[in-house]
């Protein structure tokens, strides 16, 4: 995108030049000025280091590490021209200081003031003043990427990567000169301008409902042991649970009325008709009945022989689709037992083959 300067009789773009051209270095001049305003490419952080190496035997180093005003680390990389695979580069580092504990990074920062003769001014506090009140340190890490050229292969993986959870941020650095005087456009193209704090709200809507539906997944795979004064069940699912509970209710002449009241969540728990029928029999007996009547008998209900619940002449077919309150419609149930019933169950460990 072009600068222009606004003379007054017309409005001319200024000249965009490479940094080379003006023989400003990568290190020895961009990094150096950016350090003393780390603002311009990575708002609300505090360098704590240049050329950071503590983890590292080889020569790989950080060129500037941040802390954010949150408490993540911050691995700033920064190339003078193309930005090439930087994006690589800087996961790796970023991994590596991951595991950064506030002591080491006090150490860090305390050294970094050192060398620039900034000694008698305390790293420990100065993070202390400068991180939030609620600040979490090192629970996270997040990446700034400055250069003048992103092509797209380096900007499609960013966006790909912060799609994934991670928070990488894209500065491109364009200097213009115009009367020996040089100036520098400083694009936060990702994220979007103004966009920032939506996409992490996004990030973190997605990854809270992959947690729930982690939860959701281990709670479906739960198997169950039910114990009776007579018998003995293991590696029940929900449903079979909620089954074998209801029918030793109905089968201690708990009512059909008593069980669908201390389950009011699940309305039309039963489908029922008169005399003890064969499943072939009761279903097209009271198949179109329940239709019109918006039960769907082949999709909610257990329709096999061997869970026809018969009681007092009667046959009924039972809701087979549970979900979160299961174990509470069985909490429900066993408590209208007769005393003395011995009914009791307990999670067993997940089987995820099931």
């Amino acid at each position: 995108m072009p600068v222009y300067e606004i003379c007054s009789d017309a409005i001319q773009p200024l000249k965009k030049v490479a940094f080379s051209e003006l023989g400003l270095r990568e290190r020895g001049d961009i990094q150096r000025l950016l350090r003393e305003c780390i603002d311009v490419i990575s708002p609300h952080t505090l360098v704590i280091s240049e050329e950071f190496s503590g983890w590292s035997e080889g020569n790989r180093r950080i060129d500037l590490l941040g802390v954010h005003k949150t408490g993540d680390l911050v691995v700033i990389e920064l190339k003078r021209d193309d930005a090439g695979h930087m994006e690589l580069q800087a996961l790796r580092y970023a991994a590596m200081v991951s595991t950064m504990t506030l002591t080491q990074a006090i150490d860090t920062y305390q050294t970094y003031l050192s060398a620039r003769g900034m000694a008698e001014e305390g790293a420990a506090q100065k993070i202390a003043d400068f991180l939030d009140a609620d600040a979490k340190f090192g629970e996270s890490v997040r990446i700034v990427l400055a250069a003048s050229t992103f092509h797209k292969e380096i900007t499609s993986t960013v966006l790909w990567l912060n799609d994934s959870g991670l928070n990488i941020s894209c500065a491109r650095l364009t200097p213009y000169s115009n009367n020996g005087k040089v100036f520098l456009d400083v694009d936060r193209f990702i994220p979007l301008p103004g966009a920032e704090e939506y996409q992490i709200a996004v990030r973190n809507k997605v990854a809270s409902e992959k947690i729930a539906e982690s939860e959701r997944a281990a709670r479906n795979l739960a198997k169950y042991s039910l114990h009776t004064s007579s018998k003995d069940f293991d590696s029940l699912s929900k449903r079979d649970l909620i089954f074998n509970v209801v029918k030793i209710a109905i089968e201690s002449n708990v009512s059909i009325q008593q069980i669908q009241e201390a389950i009011p969540w699940k309305p039309q728990l039963f489908v029922s008709a008169k005399g003890s029928l064969r499943i072939d029999e009761f279903l097209r007996r009271e198949g179109p009945r329940a239709m019109a009547a918006g039960q769907n008998l082949e999709r909610s209900y257990f329709k096999d022989q061997k869970r026809l619940l018969v009681h007092h002449d009667m046959t009924y077919l039972m809701r087979r689709d549970w979900g979160p309150k299961t174990e509470q419609a069985v909490r429900n149930v066993i408590a209208l037992l007769p005393e003395g019933h011995g009914v009791t169950y307990s999670v067993q460990e997940a089987d995820e083959s099931a």
